[in-house]
C-alpha cells in the first residue's frame, strides 16, 4: 500500500511532491516520520533584525517590549522562506503566532 503524506499544517492528506489542496502549502510528512526541526536563528542575525526594526513589530506597527519579540519571517519557511535578513521582521509573540504560515508585513 502506498504512503500518503500529511500536510504539517491542516493534516490533510496530500499528494508527495504536490501542494496541499486544502491550505496551499508545500510542507509535509508521513505520519511515521519524526517531526523537522530548525535550528535557531544565530544571536547575530536576530540582532541585526532588531537593529533594523527597533523594536516595532512588522505586522501590526506598534511598538514590542523587549521580552515578547519574535523574529517572524516575512515569507513563511513553509512556503520556502529563508533565514534572511531581508526575509525577516520583529514582531509581538501573538501576531506572529496568529498569522501562522502567511506573508505578512505592516501596511
Amino acid at each position: 500500500m502506498a504512503r500518503t503524506p500529511d500536510c504539517l499544517v491542516c493534516r490533510d492528506h496530500v499528494k508527495p511532491d504536490t501542494y496541499c489542496t486544502e491550505c496551499g502549502l508545500y510542507d509535509f510528512r508521513y505520519p511515521d516520520e519524526e517531526p523537522r526541526k530548525r535550528s535557531p536563528l544565530p544571536l547575530k542575525l536576530r540582532r541585526a533584525v532588531i537593529a533594523r526594526d527597533g523594536y516595532s513589530c512588522g505586522l501590526c506597527g506598534r511598538n514590542v517590549e523587549p521580552g515578547d519579540v519574535h523574529i517572524d519571517h516575512v515569507k513563511p519557511v513553509a512556503l520556502g522562506g529563508l533565514d534572511l535578513l531581508e526575509n525577516l521582521q520583529v514582531a509581538h509573540s501573538r501576531c506572529n503566532l496568529v498569522k501562522g504560515p502567511h506573508f505578512g508585513r505592516a501596511n
